[in-house]
């Protein structure tokens, strides 16, 4: 696939199975970019997203989509995708549903999309799915973690 890299102009090819990420430049790329690409480096581009993955998938039948926060694709390689990642109440605000990681990018990938769904999409191209933990199960494991650090009063007790 090639592609134009923003400050230079100049084309560049590169093999499309090696993306781990395509998503819009946005906010804190250079504003002669218009996508991010992540592989083995990390690459600002002229193309759109939509130009990029469209030329990743031919060469990637795991890339998959989602969409981030603020409503915008992000393609992934599903492969090498990690989750659903288990976010706290208060971290799942502002659009965000669930998290992954993706492997060589730190940190989490947030996404609008339901945990449920992201673990079906990354099952089917082969990635770790994690379990989908309830808040409940995941305040009751902090209580017991809570529990194993409590000081011991009488050992013979067990407390």
């Amino acid at each position: 696939m090639k592609v134009t890299i923003h400050n230079t102009g100049q084309v560049v090819e590169f093999k499309g199975k090696k993306v781990l990420r395509i998503i819009a430049s946005g906010a804190v790329g250079p504003s002669t970019a218009n996508t991010r690409i992540d592989w083995s480096e990390l690459y600002y581009v002229r193309e759109t997203p939509e130009e990029v993955a469209a030329m990743a998938a031919a060469e990637l039948p795991t890339l998959v989509q989602f969409l981030t926060p603020g409503g915008k694709p992000v393609w992934v390689n599903g492969a090498k995708a990690h989750g659903p990642k288990h976010l706290f109440k208060q971290s799942r605000t502002g659009g965000i549903e669930s998290a992954i990681t993706i492997d060589g990018i730190k940190p989490f990938q947030f996404l609008s999309t339901a945990p449920e769904e992201v673990a079906a999409v990354i099952d089917a191209a082969g990635g770790e799915v994690l379990p989908i933990l309830s808040d409940e199960m995941v305040d009751h494991l902090l209580k017991s973690m809570q529990n194993l650090t409590m000081p011991i009063e009488d050992p013979d007790l067990g407390y």
